[in-house]
């Protein structure tokens, strides 16, 4: 049970630490309007 624990916070901390990354560099939820449009603007 505990190495189950272990491996769901693993991959928690990777899912999260991707996704702040991709936010980072502008790449966060993309809108309808397409792919290059973002919360910053358009790429």
């Amino acid at each position: 049970m505990a190495m189950q624990s272990e491996r769901a916070v693993s991959c928690g901390l990777l899912w999260f630490g991707y996704s702040g990354f991709n936010w980072m560099l502008g790449y966060g939820l993309k809108r309808p309007k397409g792919f290059e449009s973002t919360h910053l603007g358009d790429l």
